[in-house]
């Protein structure tokens, strides 16, 4: 069980001998798609009122700033939490996202997103979530 569970698999043995034999050209065109999303996705947050965030160096996720929602509603019930906001967004507006909180106390008041996703589903999650603040009540 250990050798299954502690190592590398074969198969993933042979895709990373085969990545670094093939040189970067190939990752060149991931690299721009990958900044091009995370650019968009950071100026539209940037523009949706009470919403913020600051642009990621690294990885495929932007912590959003969802503090300035803590205390509005939707629907009657009140937002306190990411996890509230989180849930909420998911059963509103079909928009799945990581509640702060799942990467410790430091993390409220914050929402993970992804950017893995082509921008036409990034343009389109993000008008789910102007949607979703614009419809907030103090």
């Amino acid at each position: 069980q250990s050798h299954a569970t502690s190592n590398a698999n074969a198969i993933a043995q042979y895709a990373a001998m085969k990545a670094l034999e093939s040189g970067d050209e190939c990752i060149k065109p991931m690299v721009a798609e990958f900044e091009a999303r995370r650019n968009a996705m950071v100026e539209r947050i940037n523009q949706i009122p009470g919403l913020s965030c600051r642009k990621p160096k690294g990885a495929f996720y932007i912590m959003m700033n969802i503090k300035n929602i803590f205390g509005k509603s939707y629907n009657g019930r009140v937002i306190e939490t990411s996890n509230t906001f989180a849930q909420l967004l998911l059963a509103e507006k079909h928009v799945a996202v990581v509640p702060g909180t799942a990467f410790g106390e430091c993390g409220e008041g914050f929402i993970r997103i992804s950017y893995c996703y082509s921008v036409s589903h990034i343009t389109e999650a993000l008008h789910r979530i102007r949607e979703f603040v614009k419809e907030l009540t103090v």
